[in-house]
Formats: structure tokens, sequence, C-alpha cells
């Protein structure tokens, strides 16, 4: 029962924001502020509230995209570079004079 109702929690938003933008005309209506006119109503200068949230959307989520796909590009080669190395292990051994090799300046075990 859980999964149906996650799926439709993220993909019925990312749905209308990417697809949103097709529904807005192109020339937006204004009527006066704070009417019950749409579906959510109409914002502080009379707009169509319901217009600027399909229209607003796909930037929201290429944003999104956009900022995790750099965070990867940054995050991967940097995690790659400054990973454990040394002695096998996941974890870096406690490095002490008796455990240090003055060469390669890294702990073994």
């Amino acid at each position: 029962m859980r999964r149906p109702v996650a799926v439709l929690l993220v993909a019925v938003p990312l749905l209308l924001s990417l697809v949103g933008p097709w529904f807005v005309p192109e020339a937006p209506t204004r009527s006066g502020p704070f009417l019950p006119e749409g579906f959510l109503g109409t914002d502080f200068v009379g707009r169509d509230a319901w217009h600027q949230v399909l229209d607003g959307g796909r930037t929201v989520v290429l944003v999104a995209l956009a900022a995790t796909a750099l965070a990867y590009a940054v995050g991967v080669p940097w995690g790659w570079w400054r990973r454990p190395r040394g002695c096998g292990s996941s974890t870096r051994p406690s490095c002490g004079p008796s455990t240090c090799s003055s060469r390669s300046r890294r702990c073994c075990c």
C-alpha cells in the first residue's frame, strides 16, 4: 500500500511541473487582486495563481536537476580522490610514529 502512494506523491507533481506550461495561456488574463477566480484564486496583482504554479514548475524541476548533476560532478571525483588508501581496508588506520612510512607519507598496517 505504501509504494503506490509514494509513487503518486512523486509522479503527479513532477508530471504537472513538466507538462504544465503547455496548459497555460499565452496571454495571461488579469483581474482584481485576491479574487476567488480560477482554481487557486488570484495573487496580489490579479494573475491566476494556478497558471503561475503550472508555469513555474518546470523551472523548479530543471534547477533541482542541474544542482543535483553539479553536486555529483563535483562530489564523485572529490570523493574518489580523497578516498582512504593503504592497507586494503575501507578506513584509514591510526597513524603514529611507528606506523608511518617516511617515503610514502601514508600509514601502513
